[in-house]
Order: structure tokens, then sequence, then C-alpha cells
């Protein structure tokens, strides 16, 4: 475990395996259960809990709590103050605001798919992404083809959050869906999805229909 912790006169220092004292004299609590990521930041008077997990460059704030069986994802920041209620979850580049609170959540729901895949889809809708190979097939199969402007649909497939990897189209956010294609030559595109049309929630969403596909191009992203 390697952390940032704050030291006065010298600002946020990182620490391997922070002994007992260094934690205790921040006022911090880590559960021996807990597991937290590498160059994670945890602030003054912080708590994470039993079995709590957060990710590698995450952030907890000062005051912030984490609790039991809790999960803060990669690059995640907790604010000032706020809580991370049990059983709770913040997913990846998410942001929970100064002295906010998360509980657990039906995770297909505005809340759900904020926390879990970093996008607010509050209207109804909303712009999500995905990695394709260069000809703009899927790289899981190679036989789906998605064309620009044109939408796409399974019929007959059923809510069901416990699939996470199941029938139909996956996407994500934007820097998640950029990691994904890794070294692989690849296009970024975007999607509309409808809330209603969404299977399940994890750090992607399972959707059975989307609508009018985007190339995306962000200059200075290789």
């Amino acid at each position: 475990m390697k952390i940032f912790l704050w030291t006065n006169g010298k600002g946020w220092e990182l620490f391997e395996n922070p002994k007992a004292e260094e934690l205790q004299k921040r006022n911090i609590i880590i559960s021996a259960s807990a597991t937290v990521g590498d160059n994670a930041t945890v602030g003054n008077y912080a708590t994470v809990g039993y079995n709590a997990t957060v990710g590698d460059n995450a952030t907890v704030g000062d005051n912030a709590t984490v609790g039991n069986y809790a999960t803060v994802g990669n690059y995640a920041a907790v604010g000032y103050n706020a809580t991370v209620g049990d059983n709770a979850a913040v997913g990846y580049n998410a942001t929970v605001g100064d002295n906010a609170t998360v509980e657990k959540f039906t995770p297909i729901s505005v809340i759900g798919i904020l926390v879990n895949v970093g996008i607010d889809i509050s209207s109804g809708e909303a712009t999500f992404y995905k990695a394709v190979k260069p000809d703009l097939t899927d790289f899981y199969t190679g036989l789906y083809q998605y064309r620009v402007g044109k939408s796409g649909e399974i019929k007959g497939l059923k809510v069901d959050q416990s699939v996470e990897c199941g029938p139909g189209f996956h996407f994500t956010n934007l820097w998640s869906a950029r990691a994904f294609a890794g070294d692989k030559p690849y296009v970024l595109i975007s999607a509309t999805i409808k809330l209603k049309d969404i299977l399940s929630v994890h750090a992607k969403v399972r959707c059975r229909k989307f609508f009018n596909v985007k190339i995306v191009t962000i200059e200075g992203l290789k």
C-alpha cells in the first residue's frame, strides 16, 4: 500500500505501508481488512471501514468516511466530510461532493449509472462511448458493424443486473473506452442510450438499444 498523507510543512507525502503512528497522528482509521490502492490520497480524520476498497489514485477527503464493504473506484474522489455508506459503491473516476452521502442503491438508476460509470443520465438519456476496430466492428466478435448515424437494437433482452458481459451492447465512459482498446488500433464511437434500454450497470452499461452513432475525435488523445 502506497498512499499520500498530509504532512504539516511539507504537504502531501507518499508513504509505503504507513506505520500505525503515522495514521494515528492524523486521526485516520483504516481497517486492517480494508484495501487501499497505490497512490490513493487519504485525508486527515478519514475512516476506511471493514472490508472496504479504495482504488488506485482515488482520493478520500478530510473527515470523509468509506463504510464497511464499500467500494471507491480507481481515480474516484470522495469529498470533505462526505460519506460512502456500507455496501455502497463509487465508480471509476466518479466524484462524491463535499458533505454528500452515497447510500446503497439500485444500479440501474440515475445515481447508479453516475456512480458506477460516471455519466449523468438524469434527463432519461445520455451519451456513452465505445472503442471499436478501425472498420467499426466490435472487438469481441469482429462481426457486429456499427454505422455512423445509425441505431442498433437486440429485441427480447430483459433487465438482469447479475449479467455483466452477456448479450447486448456494451458502452462506458470516454476514458474507460479508450483504456479498453489498449495498444490495439481503434476508433472511439459515441451513441445515445436511454435509461429504459439499459439492462445492467457495472463499470459499463449493457443495453438493448442505442441511437445515433458518431465517431469521436479528441485532439491529443492517442
